[in-house]
């Protein structure tokens, strides 16, 4: 949230002009693994996990995502399938953008790097759970 709060006025207003206010249940997937679905997350409240390997016992959890965390922007950007699955992991409000309201234009200059940004394969670190 605080790189989305550092873009120049004229920046910001074209990303929120397209915001969609989205909820989901605990449970639900927001985006699957290898999913072609272009939107870009903003996490308003609640908890989402970026798992691989399904929802069942053979899930690996790779991060864990809270309020003001920014997801997406690799697979939009890139256009690259989801290298994760997300799910809600308690009842959680996005705000969500597609590139038909202009995401692409708009969300180049946000420099986020996380584990739905890197590439599968990619070596890294990952955050632990907050």
């Amino acid at each position: 949230m605080i790189v989305v709060l550092r873009l120049p006025p004229e920046q910001l207003r074209k990303f929120a002009s397209g915001l969609e206010l989205r909820s989901y249940e605990a449970g639900r997937t927001l985006a699957v693994r290898g999913g072609t679905d272009r939107v870009l997350f903003l996490v308003v409240s609640g908890l989402v996990e970026a798992v691989t390997g399904g929802d069942g016992p053979r899930a690996e959890s790779l991060r864990s995502f809270t309020t003001g965390d920014l997801l997406g922007d690799w697979p939009l950007l890139e256009q690259r399938p989801w290298p994760a699955t997300l799910i809600a992991r308690e009842p959680v409000t996005v705000l969500a953008r597609s590139p038909a309201r202009g995401s692409r234009r708009c969300c180049s200059a946000i420099p986020i790097r996380g584990v739905c940004s890197m590439p599968s394969g990619a070596s890294g670190t990952t955050r632990s759970s907050r």
